[in-house]
């Protein structure tokens, strides 16, 4: 656990765009999981 608590301290700029880029796709996905979801509801 300190060795990753260490790597997250030192590489500050790569943790944060690889949260990012989750945090994106998650997004991604719940909104064409709702538009799919409202498309079915529509038709």
């Amino acid at each position: 656990m300190r060795l990753a608590w260490n790597e997250i301290v030192h590489y500050k700029l790569r943790c944060s765009l690889i949260v990012k880029v989750i945090f994106l796709i998650d997004y991604l996905v719940s909104f064409l999981t709702g538009s799919a979801y409202g498309l079915t509801q529509d038709y």
